[in-house]
């Protein structure tokens, strides 16, 4: 097997993506405007919507804007976590993930219920008013909405609440029993770390359908990745910061 780093592994999958290299700059541009110290915002929907133009070259931004601007008047005004899960399953979020696909790494697949826990999560938090208190956390393999009513959290993935029970027994079960829940675990995202874990879950895809020009785009577009997230230490952390 030729050494992961040298030119004749990365050039020819590289060149399998020749056609994305004007998405790859939209999505460095957008990356390149993200803090990430900072909780996720604007600005990380917005590179990861740009992302999406990289993975899936025909998507229309236009209608997945519209249609996120649709969720953000679905979302205003609410403050009550049941009321958030009723506006999520109206407006077709979650349901229907698929875990090892790649395009449920990237923000629009969000919009037709197939995204990620990570995604699912991030959409509904930057399209929520910032007095709804809705924050992103992420615990081992699973991602899920903080609320600001004490132990009350979102599952994205149904979307249906939950309390740290559930989300103990969501930790045991998903990481097949290797590691125990810690309230330790309930800080919220940093967009840095969302970014790194969107990377993981991409890498993962890849690894899972031996996807090698997927793999390829990965190590490309992890260029600004390693730039932005320098900040938040190893831009590859452990991979059960997954999904």
């Amino acid at each position: 097997m030729r050494p992961e780093g040298s030119r004749r592994y990365v050039a020819p999958m590289r060149a399998r993506w020749a056609d994305r290299e004007g998405s790859l700059a939209v999505f460095d541009r957008h990356v390149s405007r993200v803090d990430p110290a900072s909780p996720p915002d604007e600005h990380l929907l917005e590179a990861l919507l740009a992302l999406g133009a990289v993975i899936d070259a025909p998507v229309d931004l236009a209608e997945v804007r519209r249609r996120i601007d649709d969720l953000r008047g679905d979302l205003a005004d609410l403050d009550e976590p049941t009321e958030v899960v009723r506006a999520l399953l109206r407006a077709g979020l979650g349901g229907r993930t698929r875990f090892s696909w790649r395009g449920a790494s990237v923000a629009h697949t969000v919009l037709d219920g197939a995204g990620l826990p990570l995604t699912l999560g991030l959409v509904t938090v930057v399209a929520a008013p910032a007095d709804a208190g809705l924050r992103l956390v992420g615990m081992p393999f699973h991602v899920i909405i903080g609320c600001s009513e004490a132990d009350t959290f979102i599952d994205p993935v149904a979307p249906a609440l939950c309390d740290s029970m559930a989300l103990s027994d969501m930790v045991g079960r998903y990481s097949s029993g290797r590691i125990a829940f810690d309230r330790s675990m309930l800080t919220t995202m940093t967009a840095g770390e969302v970014l790194v874990r969107v990377f993981n879950n991409l890498e993962n895809a890849a690894n899972v359908g031996r996807d090698t020009p997927l793999l390829g785009l990965v190590r490309v577009a992890r260029r600004s990745l390693a730039v932005t997230t320098s900040a938040q230490g190893s831009p590859r952390p452990s991979l059960h910061l997954l999904n």
